[in-house]
């Protein structure tokens, strides 16, 4: 192919995008930045709650750690905590029963721990991803 019968191709099949389109397009870029935009503002914010969250569990904690269970099932608070703390009666004996029925406080509580964790990551789930209004 000659250079004259090349150029006169491209000329004649040369594309033309509407100014139209490169207009849509911007828009469109430009919508995506203001919700990149919000996105990156709501992520910041749901990191400095995730933060507060993590230390107030920090801190629960370690308010729980603090607690003692004596072998005879009562709860001691450390004594810097409370000047006193009433004491709780003795059991005469340990029995079967009240073996049977520390496993299924323990399974109880268990049940009761998994659900609330369970009920947490939902809400926060749902409001890390709830539908727009």
């Amino acid at each position: 192919m000659t250079y004259a019968a090349a150029s006169s191709y491209n000329a004649s099949y040369q594309t033309v995008v509407p100014v139209d389109v490169y207009q849509e397009v911007v828009a469109d870029l430009q919508e995506a930045q203001s919700m990149i935009r919000s996105l990156e503002n709501q992520n910041r914010e749901m990191w400095k709650e995730n933060q507060q969250l993590q230390q107030e569990v920090n801190r629960f904690l370690g308010s729980v750690n603090q607690f003692q269970r004596s072998p005879d099932g009562s709860v001691t608070v450390p004594a810097q905590r409370v000047a006193s703390v009433a004491p709780a009666p003795q059991p005469a004996e340990i029995t079967d029963r009240d073996e049977v029925d520390s496993d299924e406080m323990s399974i109880w509580n268990i049940i009761i721990t998994v659900l609330c964790i369970i009920a947490v990551g939902a809400s926060v789930g749902y409001s890390a991803f709830r539908p727009s209004k």
